[in-house]
């Protein structure tokens, strides 16, 4: 077919993120080389799902991007005051809480690396503050 892009972005769908994470696109020169989806949670319905059908899906989007893609580099965003997550009401603190989503993004890189172990894995977690994102912090 020919479509090349490089980058698939796995992010949550609240609204409060999505122009910041769309400047955040601008910023790594990845906006129009970005296959993504946006669906509550972020990476939550891959590594603890509701139901097995909903893993299946992010999976399948993944494995187009990859398979009429050539996508070379998945990038797992999840942010902080994520409903889906409950909110931040939901944890004891702002460490147990970033914890959670650092190690369900880390949980879902390993997951996709045993079907794509070609692909790169780039982890960010967006810090939220009040309705804005403060910042996007990589994590290694």
């Amino acid at each position: 077919m020919g479509h090349v892009c490089h980058n698939f972005l796995i992010t949550c769908m609240d609204f409060r993120i999505q122009e910041d994470v769309n400047n955040w696109m601008k910023e790594q020169g990845i906006l129009n080389n970005c296959d993504f989806i946006a669906v509550a949670g972020g990476v939550k319905d891959l590594v603890s799902p509701e139901k097995p059908e909903h893993r299946e899906l992010l999976l399948k989007q993944v494995r187009i991007s990859h398979d009429l893609h050539s996508m070379k580099r998945v990038i797992l965003m999840n942010h902080t005051d994520c409903g889906a997550y409950g909110g931040r009401a939901a944890f004891s603190s702002d460490h147990e809480e970033r914890e959670r989503h650092v190690t369900d993004m880390k949980n879902t890189a390993s997951l996709i690396k045993e079907s794509w172990p070609d692909i790169e894995i780039k982890i960010i977690l967006a810090v939220m503050e009040g309705d804005r994102i403060k910042e996007f912090e990589e994590i290694s």
